[in-house]
This record gives C-alpha cells, structure tokens and sequence, in this order.
C-alpha cells in the first residue's frame, strides 16, 4: 500500500505511473498524493495516470484492447525514460544526491 503521509519524506525522484481504477489508489487517494508530491521540493516527483486501465495494466495488460495497448505502452515509455533521466545514466547508477 501508498500512505500518503511517507510521501513527505521523499528524498530520491520518484514516479507513480497510476491505473484509472485501482483498489490500493483510488482517484481522492492518487489526488492527494499529487498533491503533497508537488510540494516536495528536493527532488523531482510525478504521477501519471493512464485511463481506462485497472490495478495490474503495466505487468499484465490485455494489448488486444486498444486503449490498453496505448496506456501499457506510454507507461512502458515513461518508466524507460525516467530511469535514463533519474536512476540510470552511462551505466551508471546516480546516487540520490547526485539528483539534489
């Protein structure tokens, strides 16, 4: 589970790629997160949400249904990208401060 109240101790980037509907992150619950996500200010934050999609749509997504081909793969393409840009550079793994 997410609680919201550690999102206020993020020290490392950190990117929540969120389905429409989902029983662990509801909607009032992922606002909130964005929410408290925006106000943090050390290190960059992101939530995406990807419509049409249920708990489980980037690990085992039905890609014959169009929207969740598109919604598995933007989410595929955001996470690739994040880690380049925050995790991963030159095969390298950056160290939390490096992103200070």
């Amino acid at each position: 589970p997410v609680w919201v109240n550690e999102l206020r101790n993020v020290v490392t980037p950190l990117a929540v790629l969120c389905s429409e509907e989902d029983e662990w992150i509801p909607p009032a619950k992922r606002d909130t997160m964005e929410t408290v996500l925006k106000r943090v200010v050390a290190v960059e934050t992101k939530v995406s949400t990807y419509k049409g999609t249920v708990h489980g749509f980037a690990i085992r997504p039905n890609l014959g249904i169009p929207e969740i081909r598109e919604a598995f793969d933007k989410a595929f393409g955001a996470t690739v990208e994040w880690i380049e840009n925050h995790v991963h550079r030159d095969g390298v793994i950056i160290p939390p401060q490096d992103h200070m």
